[in-house]
């Protein structure tokens, strides 16, 4: 599937770390003289380590995401058994086949040394570790500045696309006839062709009420008055929002119609579950009637704000009905009660099955029904109670014309209505969701009822709840495997600290753009969290053998950055490169694969650049600091 390929894009880009790592370290064994064999045994051995360490890092951030539900579960268990595949055979790969075949392809004789920036870098890094108390200060107010902009982005569950296709629900006048929706339906369907143009692809509606069918679950009620017309527009041309805004502003001037848009909701969005409006308001409670009056309420006033459009409530559209309200105190003295007086109507409009005739083997019933013209009244209808008393409907009831709702949801036992609206063009999701928060908290709802947001924003919440969550566990797993590797706490902590200095790198990217955290940056920021390490990994194991060769500590992390700086660029480059394609947003699937990509490119490049130049100066204080506790 689409996850699934993403997968496959993002491990192609890792699939060759743990190779390059071992053929550059046998290549620069090489540069010094060794023979291949030599070479390859020694290079293998210098990096082993390094790039377990560095693997079994990225897996295990996997494995706290696979044990969450709903959404992120769905989105992430593609890529995750993807990369976890190809990561450990690149790792057998590189362990096992690259050293042999290093020894085949790899040149015979002696190289040169290919490494132009190696004394640049090393002279570079020397004089920021003469001052590292600094460096580190800086960083950190980086950090911070970092993590505030992408504080001040909020939180999305998607980013919203336009597709090309979108639905109009239409409802006409309670109790109109569905040749008049047909004929309105008609009007409509011409504006949004003439709106369209030669963009329109396919128009269908389905006009009236739809025969009930076993095999089909319908989400919405349909009557004689109410049509539903889907658009499809050609892949190039028109999006969607532009058509839906030149035909808008035509049809909501018809008489008489209440339409109802549906858009931003792609194939991908249909795929994980995440339809609906974005913006839904739930109102709980056991009386219709409270639920209708405050339904109604919630409507005027998301109709007043400018962040929100077509706004619509779930009691609107519903066929006119006639309740019948008795008079209590003369029904008790007469004896009659509800049933009695529904069997009697039921009987006069109806008719009343008095008998069967049977005509060979075939079974009729007989209905016997009063003969009434086209204008009867319902309070003259006669009947006659147990005591013999004749009355007529009207003497005992009077009868009242409401509009019936279209939908009566129920949710954990209570009856719930919704009030549904759609984000205006240029407002982001953060914005609508706190001007809907703001009308639900400054209304008294009343007893009995209560109002919260529901849809797109109960789904965020649980889903970011989740995701939270696994980062934290992720982050565990990975100092774990990190200790196991050093064997203590302080090198570890050096190590991870590359993660919060990824920060920089994708505030970078997602905060001009100015849009919301969404769930793929969310699920980009939990991987960044196993990948933004491993060139921290190279640097500090580099520099803890040069120590223990006997290299002074400023001179061991220098050179460590001097050597390592080819396979760190190597291995960040093949991986934001593989990852380029999906960060372009071509396609409809964009929305899934462009805000994860440019996530991972920004946090990788910034955690590269951390670990050239920052993280040697937090291991020199780091260190520092475990001696002079040492000496204590």
């Amino acid at each position: 599937n689409l996850m699934t390929l993403g997968g496959m894009a993002l491990g192609a880009g890792m699939l060759v770390d743990n190779a390059i790592v071992v053929i550059e370290s046998i290549f620069r064994r090489r540069e010094q003289g060794d023979t291949p064999e030599e070479a390859a045994s020694k290079g293998t051995a210098a990096v082993s380590g390094a790039i377990v360490s560095s693997t079994l890092t990225t897996i295990v951030v996997f494995l706290p995401v696979l044990f969450i539900r709903g959404l992120a579960a769905r989105l992430v268990s593609g890529i995750s058994f993807t990369v976890i595949v190809s990561l450990l055979a690149s790792l057998a790969v590189a362990v096992f086949l690259i050293p042999a075949l290093s020894s085949w392809f790899l040149p015979k004789d002696k190289v040169k040394e290919i490494n132009p920036g190696k004394g640049r870098i090393e002279s570079l890094v020397s004089r920021l570790l003469e001052h590292p108390y600094i460096v580190v200060a800086l960083s950190i107010l980086i950090v911070a500045a970092a993590v505030t902009g992408l504080v001040s982005l909020k939180s999305e569950l998607m980013a919203p696309g336009d597709p090309r296709q979108f639905s109009l629900r239409i409802a006409g006048i309670p109790g109109q006839r569905v040749e008049a929706t047909k004929n309105m339906v008609t009007v409509i369907e011409d504006i949004i062709r003439q709106s369209a143009g030669d963009d329109l692809k396919a128009i269908l509606s389905e006009v009236g009420r739809l025969p009930d069918d076993d095999h089909f679950i319908r989400e919405e009620q349909t009557g004689e008055n109410t049509a539903r017309i889907l658009v499809s527009l050609t892949a190039a041309g028109k999006t969607a929002g532009q058509v839906v805004a030149a035909a808008a502003p035509v049809i909501s001037g018809l008489k008489n119609i209440e339409a109802s848009w549906e858009l931003e909701t792609s194939a991908i969005a249909r795929a994980i579950g995440n339809t609906g409006p974005p913006i839904q308001v739930e109102i709980s409670g056991q009386s219709v009637a409270d639920l209708r009056v405050a339904s109604g309420k919630v409507l005027d006033r998301l109709k007043g704000l400018t962040e929100l459009w077509n706004v619509r409530s779930s009691f609107e559209g519903g066929p006119p009905e006639l309740h019948m309200v008795l008079n209590r105190t003369l029904t008790d003295a007469l004896g009659v009660d509800m049933d009695m007086l529904s069997r009697v109507i039921e009987s006069a409009l109806d008719g009343k099955v008095v008998t069967e005739m049977t005509t060979g083997d075939e079974e009729m019933d007989i209905v016997l029904k009063i003969e009434h013209g086209p204008g009867i009244s319902l309070e003259s209808i006669p009947f006659t109670t147990s005591r013999g008393e004749r009355l007529t409907v009207g003497d005992i009831a009077k009868f009242v014309k409401e509009d019936g709702a279209l939908e009566i949801f129920r949710r954990d036992q209570k009856r719930v209505a919704l009030v549904t609206a759609m984000i205006r063009s240029g407002v982001d999701y953060p914005q609508a969701r706190a001007a809907a928060e703001s009308v639900i908290s400054s209304m008294e709802p009343g007893p009995g009822i209560a109002m919260r947001l529901a849809g797109e924003e109960e789904e965020r919440e649980k889903t970011f709840s989740e995701l939270e969550w696994a980062g934290i566990i992720a982050v565990i797993l990975v100092f774990m495997v990190l200790a196991g590797t050093f064997e203590s706490f302080l090198h570890p902590l050096t190590v991870l600290s590359s993660v919060p200095f990824a920060l920089t790198g994708v505030a970078a990217v997602l905060v001009p753009g100015g849009r919301p955290i969404g769930i793929m940056e969310a699920l980009g920021l939990i991987i960044l969290t196993g990948i933004a390490v491993n060139d921290a990994i190279l640097m500090v194991q580099t520099a803890t053998q040069l120590m223990n060769s006997g290299v002074e500590r400023k001179a061991a992390l220098a050179k460590a950055a001097s050597i390592r700086l080819r396979p760190i660029i190597m291995t960040s480059a093949t991986t934001v490169l593989a990852l380029f394609p999906l960060a372009l947003g071509i396609g409809e699937a964009a929305q899934l694969r462009a805000p994860m990509a440019l996530t991972i490119i920004g946090g990788l490049t910034g955690s590269t650049l951390a670990s050239l130049f920052v993280i040697p100066c937090l291991y020199l204080i780091l260190d520092k600091l475990r001696f002079k506790r040492a000496r204590a």
